[in-house]
């Protein structure tokens, strides 16, 4: 038992030792996961360290793109106190606790504009039949209906959509988002079976033998299209010679 006792109190040592040592990053400009945090994030790495909330986004945004350009918590989460998503931090500012697809705009205008012009944007509960409303209930609506359409999301601030649907909170890792299988978390079963076909198919067969050797988070608009078969964004959204890319996913069907 003793020897339990000081192996526990070595391990909480050492965790605090870490956690000194990242916070003294976060606070003097040195890097967190190799990446600098910028100024205006110091105190948004530090309270989620400090405090134990979600410490994994730090991480994940330390692997992201936004990270090594020096894009912090604050460039996304800005808010004003009448914003819809306001969140009063506890000792801190008030930050925007959903950033929605007008936030993302600022940066990304082009993907936005085409985002909301595809039929993932098409707000699902204007043609819902009445019946479901009826029939089923509240809980089927929520884990089955909405688990996807809400990809059509009507936010406060007039904007439509869920960027994160296929964009991974805090990493935002293309890769992810270029997966057939981030589309047949939507695209699956009876009634819309686009990722069992995929599969099936040779492309598919091909793609599940040799996917870990490929680099998925190419940009097809620098680098073509480096895979030797496609992916369901080869088609409907990436670049290709005679061919600018696009997230408007219905636009080439």
């Amino acid at each position: 038992l003793k020897g339990r006792a000081v192996m526990s109190k070595l391990r909480t040592g050492l965790k605090a030792c870490l956690l000194t040592l990242i916070l003294g990053a976060a606070s003097y400009g040195m890097s967190v996961g190799g990446v600098k945090v910028p100024d205006a994030s110091k105190d948004c790495v530090k309270c989620h360290l400090e405090k134990g909330v979600a410490p994994k986004v730090i991480e994940q945004w330390a692997q992201s793109k936004h990270a090594k350009l020096g894009i912090g918590c604050t460039a996304c989460h800005r808010a004003s106190p009448s914003d819809g998503d306001a969140f009063q931090c506890p000792g801190g500012p008030i930050v925007a606790g959903h950033p929605t697809p007008k936030d993302c705009a600022m940066c990304h205008p082009k993907e936005v504009r085409e985002h909301t012009e595809s039929k993932h944007c098409y707000p699902f509960w204007l043609y819902a039949n009445a019946d479901r409303a009826i029939w089923e209930p509240i809980v089927a609506t929520k884990a089955g209906c909405e688990e996807c359409h809400n990809i059509g999301a009507l936010h406060w601030d007039g904007s439509v959509g869920e960027c994160d649907a296929c964009h991974p909170k805090h990493t935002f890792d293309i890769a992810v988002a270029r997966n057939p299988y981030t589309c047949g978390e939507c695209h699956v079963g009876p009634d819309h079976p686009h990722i069992e076909e995929y599969l099936e198919s040779k492309h598919g067969n091909i793609f599940m033998t040799h996917y870990k050797e490929w680099n998925l988070g190419y940009r097809s608009s620098q680098a073509g299209i480096p895979i030797p078969v496609p992916t369901c964004t080869t088609c409907h959204m990436d670049a290709a010679p005679g061919v600018e890319g696009t997230h408007n996913v219905s636009a080439r069907l």
